[in-house]
């Protein structure tokens, strides 16, 4: 639309860039009201509401071809969590949170140091985002103080700790009752266990590791940095010792076109507890190990 007409004795002729009546007569009062009628009228910006400010970094995130587990990560963060919390506390606007509103959501978080760590590594991020968008002017969580986090280092197993580990599957139930022992779930666990013993990989890793990498006595894999494919000696035979290793892992219908070596089923755990008995194969009570040391082993 353009407006024509006169404003403070100066003549105007001049597009009003929109196509929105509403808008236009919105305009030609900031004209009128404006000192210099000539000049390009203010536009005042609507505030940014919360829930639409999540929806537009989450949407960015996606587009940034994060991984799944990362926005998955962030979806339960944000939506379930933050919102959540905004919600109850009255927080519609971007603009109404400030240092004590960040510092109060901190407060409610009941997870441990690394966790509450995270967290607030990803809220600083989404008020970074704002402020790129000039949705905000100052990120609320710059004077919020950092978590201290203290890890230990992860131990390994000794030979006779290992050895007590391997020992303890031929122990394994097939379920929960107390005459239910057999073979296939311990050798499951102690094909996993030496998978992890000799090539490294992690616990979700190694649980969906698919059959068709292993070729002869190397594993086929990818580095994280560059993806350039390389291979990883394995002592193959390790694997044998298993004995109905091969009968049981073809159980799953493991062919070339990618079904992992361990794990059951096609559509792959969103993290290590989606292994069913993941966190129970370890029983203290059966191998006689001292204390639980998570995976990877090193070798010695």
């Amino acid at each position: 639309m353009w407006v024509e007409g006169t404003a403070n004795g100066e003549y105007l002729r001049r597009s009003l860039k929109t196509g929105s009546w509403e808008r236009a007569v919105d305009l030609c009062r900031l004209i009128e009201d404006a000192d210099e009628p000539g000049g390009t009228p203010e536009r005042k910006e609507q505030p940014v509401s919360i829930d639409q400010a999540v929806k537009e970094y989450l949407a960015d995130a996606k587009a940034r071809e994060l991984s799944e587990a990362t926005l998955y990560k962030l979806d339960i963060f944000f939506r379930k969590q933050f919102l959540a919390w905004c919600k109850s506390e009255g927080y519609t606007l971007l603009r109404e949170l400030d240092l004590l509103a960040v510092r109060s959501f901190r407060s409610s978080w009941k997870d441990g140091a690394m966790a509450k760590k995270k967290k607030q590594e990803r809220l600083t991020g989404f008020f970074w985002f704002c402020i790129r968008a000039s949705w905000i002017t100052t990120n609320p969580t710059h004077n919020l103080g950092r978590i201290a986090v203290t890890q230990a280092p992860t131990d390994y197993f000794t030979r006779e700790e290992f050895d007590k580990l391997v020992d303890s599957t031929y122990l394994y139930r097939e379920s929960r009752s107390e005459d239910s022992l057999g073979k296939t779930n311990g050798t499951r666990l102690r094909t996993l266990l030496l998978l992890m013993r000799w090539s490294g990989l992690r616990i979700r890793d190694a649980i969906t590791l698919e059959r068709s990498r292993l070729i002869g006595d190397n594993l086929l894999l990818y580095q994280a940095k560059t993806g350039t494919p390389v291979y990883v000696p394995f002592r193959r035979k390790s694997l044998r010792r298993c004995g109905r290793c091969q009968r049981v892992t073809s159980q799953t219908r493991a062919t070339s076109s990618g079904v992992a070596m361990v794990c059951r089923k096609r559509r792959w755990p969103t993290g290590n507890a989606a292994f069913a008995g993941s966190s129970r194969w370890l029983d203290r009570r059966r191998c006689g190990c001292p204390s639980f040391h998570s995976p990877p082993w090193a070798s010695h």
